[in-house]
């Protein structure tokens, strides 16, 4: 008797090993696959910056044709589509890159950005706090999450996140004026004036924050 069970513990052991075994080997060959798959996807980088795009999406068919798990494929895939306007065709591919890569700002931004051109405002904020709480010296982060949430009418938040953004991007324009507008909407017209003074230094050219500013100049005096 003893021997017969001997045996079974045996056989269980020596399954289960081998079971091991092939799940090592299998997940060796998944991350072998996805290795060709992103030298694949950095050639057609490189294609696509030198404006082969034909090419370039070729190569992106033939790296998710051997790895289509790859998150690195599907973020490409995805920023083809976008640059054709099909951003809801992309939204798939986004949400398995957050997924996968869920402790990556860049990845929750980038999802964040296409449900926000896609209408989902709501959603869309919901991965761009994400992004901003992983990256929280991102000043260009903070900006984007800002801008969506003026539109939205958050006005309190909005500004909260437009002053970091300024603390972190100070010498970009989009930073400055955006803040200027979170802080005219807040009803904070002083502190509005100089983050549009500092828009228009930025970029002389653009007439909009010198139209603002006479804007919140005759508030002012209105208020007076």
């Amino acid at each position: 008797m003893k021997c017969i069970l001997l045996r079974i513990s045996l056989i269980l052991t020596l399954g289960a090993a081998l079971v091991t075994a092939d799940r090592v080997h299998a997940e060796q060959r998944r991350l072998e696959r996805i290795r060709r798959a992103d030298e694949i996807i950095a050639e057609a980088r490189d294609l696509s910056i030198a404006g082969e795009v034909d090419e370039s999406q070729g190569l992106v068919r033939k790296a998710l044709s051997i790895a289509p798990y790859s998150p690195t494929a599907r973020r490409e895939r995805a920023m083809h589509l976008i640059a054709e306007a099909r951003v809801q065709d992309a939204l798939k591919d986004l949400q398995f890159v957050a997924n996968a890569r869920p402790d990556d700002p860049g990845a929750l931004r980038e999802l964040g950005i296409a449900l926000a051109v896609a209408g989902d405002k709501e959603t869309a904020t919901t991965y761009l706090r994400q992004a901003v709480e992983l990256d929280s010296e991102n000043g260009l982060m903070h900006a984007e999450l800002a801008a969506l949430l003026l539109d939205q009418g958050r006005t309190e938040d909005a500004v909260r996140h437009a002053e970091e953004a300024s603390v972190f991007a100070p010498r970009v324009f989009e930073v400055q004026h955006d803040l200027g507008l979170a802080r005219w909407r807040s009803g904070d017209l002083q502190g509005a004036l100089p983050a549009f003074r500092r828009a228009h230094a930025l970029a002389p050219e653009d007439p909009r924050p010198l139209v603002y500013a006479t804007r919140v100049r005759s508030e002012l005096r209105d208020s007076r």
